[in-house]
Formats: structure tokens, C-alpha cells, sequence
């Protein structure tokens, strides 16, 4: 059943988010499935940077919407579509009052990365989320990781621009989407994406912005956990600042080897 409804998507009890990058067949979509606690699992999908459509799927119980959404992954994997990994904490408004004499710092430094944040978004599909001290996009939170694989696909691209090779290029070029998105419109077209050595040399030049600002994340973290040492405060306000600027890193292994990008049509 179709929902024109937004669930309170934080109580879900699990959740997984899913990415389809395909130039072949012109797929560059998202799904996202949530287990509600009323036993309910709540679809989001459609196309990267679109807003997306629902569906419900009633089951019995919380067990029996666990294994529904397990059967669903299952079926999307087995489809072209991989894991992405995503910050499922909500927003807060900052309060820099309890970082004590550290705050001005602090609240300046910070709205220096959004101010740096802004060259990159216009670009990329990344913004700079200042509650949380991430930098986000729809597939999740970008992390050293992400940047370090992304500098891999790109490479790729450019050894695929100098070889020639259309279908190592397309395929290099869905590596890049999937860990950095970008306004791709309705039609996925690798050429007309990264498909010259300016086109790579300018996304280089937005992952070395990218791996700066999550340096300067990590100093600014560093500088928020000194502060709330040494002050007393609710232990709510305390979590929420203590949690800024972390991205967890996780195991994401990216094979360049696969076919399907053989029957791309070029332009």
C-alpha cells in the first residue's frame, strides 16, 4: 500500500539503505527500507537527488517485517544494488553557550567550513551539515574513506580517458557516483559527467577540499571535547556535542572488475 504519510523514521527499529549506479541502463537510484515498531516496513525510493516515492508493506509483527525487508534486500542486491553507508542520527540545533570561553572559536571555525563547503556543493550533491559536523550526501556521511576510494575511481578514469576504453571508463565512472554524487538530471551520461582530464582534475581538486575540511573537522572536534571537559551540563547536550564531527568508517571494497558497463551506449 502506497503512503502519502512520513513516518517518525527514528523509531525504526532497523533500517538499510541501498544504491543502484548503472549507466547501461541509465539507473542512478536510491532505496531505503525501515522496520517500524508497529510492524509496518517503510520504503523510500527513486532516482539520486529526486525526491523519492513510499511504500508500505503491513506485516504481522516486527519479526515478520525484518525477514519482509531481508527478502527486499536480498532481491535489490541481487538487482545491481549495493550497501551505502549513512548517518541515521537526527538534527539538533547547536548550542556553542556550553562550550564555555571556547565557543566564538569554535562557532567561527565552523561556519568557515560552510562557507568552504559551499565551492564543493556546487560541483557535487555534498553539503556541509553544520549540527552534525559532517559533510552529507544522500547516499550518507563522506568519511577519509570515502574520499580515498573516490581518488581510486577516479584514477581509474583517468587510466580509462588515456586507454580509451569506454567500458572501463563508465564502469570507473559508477564507482565515483557511489560514493560521490553528483547532478546527474535524469540521464546518466559518463562522458558528459568525468569524461575529459578537466572534469577529473576538478574532482580532485573537490576531494582534496573534502579531505582538508574533514582534517579540520577532526581538530575542531578535538577542540569541542577539550571544552566539554570542562564544563558540567546535561548529559543529552553533552552526548550530542560529543558525537560531532564522528563518521564511522566501514569496510567498502570496491571491484573494478565487473561487465556491467559492456553494452553502454555512448553519444
Amino acid at each position: 500500500m502506497t503512503s502519502d504519510q512520513f513516518p517518525d523514521l527514528s523509531s525504526a527499529i532497523a533500517s538499510v539503505h541501498l544504491i543502484c549506479v548503472d549507466s547501461r541502463s541509465n539507473h542512478n537510484k536510491f532505496w531505503q527500507g525501515y522496520v517500524l515498531p508497529d510492524g509496518t516496513v517503510f520504503a523510500k525510493y527513486g532516482r539520486v537527488n529526486y525526491k523519492g516515492q513510499t511504500h508500505s508493506y503491513a506485516c504481522a509483527n516486527v519479526v515478520k517485517a525484518q525477514t519482509k525487508l531481508q527478502q527486499i534486500v536480498r532481491d535489490k542486491k541481487a538487482k545491481g544494488y549495493m550497501e551505502a553507508e549513512v548517518d541515521r542520527t537526527s538534527d539538533q540545533s547547536l548550542n556553542f553557550e556550553i562550550l564555555g570561553n571556547r565557543a566564538k572559536l569554535i562557532k567561527a571555525q565552523i561556519q568557515q567550513l560552510e562557507i568552504d563547503a559551499a565551492i564543493v556543493h556546487e560541483q557535487t550533491s555534498v553539503r556541509f551539515n553544520p549540527e552534525k559536523g559532517q559533510y552529507q550526501t544522500g547516499l550518507g556521511a563522506v568519511s577519509h574513506q570515502t574520499v580515498a576510494h573516490a581518488q581510486t575511481a577516479l584514477d581509474r578514469v583517468l587510466y580509462a580517458q588515456g586507454s580509451r576504453n569506454r567500458q572501463d571508463l563508465a564502469q570507473a565512472v559508477e564507482a565515483y557516483l557511489r560514493l560521490i554524487p553528483l547532478p546527474v538530471g535524469m540521464s546518466l551520461n559518463p562522458t558528459a559527467l568525468i569524461g575529459n582530464v578537466t572534469q577529473v582534475q576538478t574532482q580532485r581538486q573537490v576531494l582534496e577540499t573534502l579531505k582538508t575540511g574533514l582534517d579540520r573537522i577532526a581538530e575542531i572536534r578535538g577542540q569541542i571535547q577539550a571544552a566539554l571537559s570542562a564544563q558540567a551540563f546535561e548529559q543529552i547536550e553533552r552526548s550530542f556535542w560529543m558525537n560531532w564531527g564522528e563518521t564511522e568508517e566501514s569496510e567498502i571494497d570496491f571491484d573494478f572488475s565487473d561487465t556491467r558497463s559492456d553494452c553502454v551506449l555512448w553519444d
